[in-house]
């Protein structure tokens, strides 16, 4: 007898176990759609088994069931404590949205982020999906530790077009790859308490000049014109400094300088100077009071609300705090900080708040899943009404006028960004740290903290290449 061949052998096999079938009137099952499911149907057939025989029947064929796959589990970082159950809600809607996926969820507070992230990339143990501010993305690009998500925003144009504007995903970028998407807004504005400002006549201020009139106006009445927190290490005093340096720099055309978009420019002589100065003038005028320095941000926001300052550098993502703080006595007013008279544009302040993929991931996909559910119209809105915060999608409703007003000059910020190529490591601090100091130490010349900066800034390039 000649032997009958394994192709045969299964080709019977087949047509045996479609005839039972039909001869049962059952249809067949489809199996779940998962890498898993699919290798485990195909072991089952004869020809992918070298060792089938013909004695391997139908019959003895259990019948074939669906595979169960459990859900992949994606490890996630933010950066919020306060918006708690925001977040939770948008996590369990992005679950339903994605059923292959759930979400391990953890939180560390913002001052503490970068330095829990170094930890962890540097042992390999990253979360899939972690909170970073796009414009930061050059450090963890050097390491290794992001993923490169221009492929995926190029195959899903839809994803790419509801954002904002181009411009919001310019942070985000190191070189013309996209490392980060930003999820919502984050600038400094002044807040002002309104019935003050028209008790005695003060309208919103349209130049630095103007702000600087009404504020002489306000100490010659005895009232402090700036609650404002400069602790840790000169914080929003920093912010107001920033103001003057970036306006400086772009009088002077470095802010599109290439060196200085990468964040390699150290030979920069006069803009920051003059920021400094500026700033150290307003410290001695009294702006700011007797010792901000000293003053935490809990601490501004309650002198102000005692009105002991008629304004108030504030976060937009304080939004929540303020109102709460604010109740029904308090009227406030927000405006952007102003611009110099002299200024060639009047620049839009902003930045995000954002997240990008581990480069390690054993989940990209389903991580870029995550990262669409996040930017998604309905949690994008979610977030704007249960935590007030300005949303960088387009299509999200604000019932919040002062918040519809900090969400409209989104669209425009990001068109002059810093975005370093390399690891920074601690400049940020360092460069904090000496600005603390100059104000509070006159022997320190503006000229010479600006050249401490162009240090700092060298000993990072160098630390990074090593």
């Amino acid at each position: 007898m000649k032997k009958t061949s394994r192709k045969a052998i299964a080709l019977l096999m087949t047509l045996l176990l479609l005839t039972a079938l039909v001869g049962c009137g059952q249809a067949a099952t489809p199996v779940a759609s998962s890498s898993a499911a699919v290798e485990s149907s195909a072991a089952a057939t004869p020809e992918a088994t070298p060792e089938a025989t013909p004695e391997a029947t139908p019959e003895a064929t259990p019948e074939a069931t669906p595979v169960a796959v459990e859900p992949v589990t994606l490890k996630f970082l933010y950066i919020w404590p306060e918006h708690q159950v925001v977040m939770e809600k948008s996590i369990k809607e992005i679950e339903s949205m994605n059923p292959g996926i759930k979400v391990d969820v953890s939180v560390t507070p913002w001052d503490k982020v970068w330095a829990q992230l170094q930890t962890a990339i540097a042992s390999g143990e990253a979360p899939d999906v972690s909170f970073m501010w796009p414009g930061a993305m050059g450090s963890w690009v050097s390491l290794d530790a992001a993923l490169d998500l221009t492929p995926y925003m190029d195959k899903d144009t839809a994803w790419k077009d509801s954002f904002l504007s181009e411009n919001v995903l310019v942070p985000g970028m190191v070189g013309d790859k996209l490392y980060a998407v930003p999820f919502r807004g984050t600038a400094t504005y002044i807040a002002y308490n309104k019935k003050m400002f028209d008790a005695n006549g003060w309208t919103e201020p349209k130049t630095v000049e103007d702000l600087e009139k009404t504020m002489d106006e306000m100490l010659a009445k005895k009232i402090t014109p700036f609650a404002i927190a400069g602790k840790p290490d000169g914080f929003q005093l920093g912010s107001i400094n920033n103001y003057f340096r970036d306006y400086n720099l772009l009088n002077a055309g470095i802010l599109t300088d290439p060196q200085y978009v990468l964040g390699r420019k150290t030979d920069i002589k006069g803009p920051n100077a003059e920021a400094f100065k500026k700033t150290r003038e307003w410290l001695g005028k009294g702006y700011f009071g007797s010792s901000p320095l000293a003053i935490a941000r809990e601490e501004a926001q309650s002198s102000f609300f005692n009105e002991k300052g008629a304004m108030l550098m504030c976060n937009n993502n304080e939004l929540v705090d303020l109102r709460k703080l604010a109740g029904d006595k308090f009227t406030l007013g927000f405006i952007a900080f102003p611009a110099p008279s002299n200024a060639k544009e009047s620049m839009v302040p902003g930045g995000f708040d954002g997240f990008y993929v581990y480069s390690k991931t054993k989940y990209p996909d389903q991580s870029i899943a995550l990262l669409k559910g996040l930017t998604s119209p309905s949690v994008q809105s979610m977030w704007a009404a249960d935590a007030l915060s300005a949303m960088v999608v387009k299509g999200v409703t604000y019932t919040d006028a002062d918040l519809g007003k900090m969400a409209s000059l989104l669209s425009a910020a990001g068109k002059y960004t810093v975005a370093p190529d390399y690891n920074q490591g601690d400049l940020s601090t360092k460069n904090n740290q000496a600005f603390a100091d100059f104000l509070m130490k006159k022997s320190i010349t503006p000229e010479a903290l600006e050249e401490t900066w162009n240090k700092n800034t060298e000993s990072a390039i160098a630390d990074a290449v090593e």
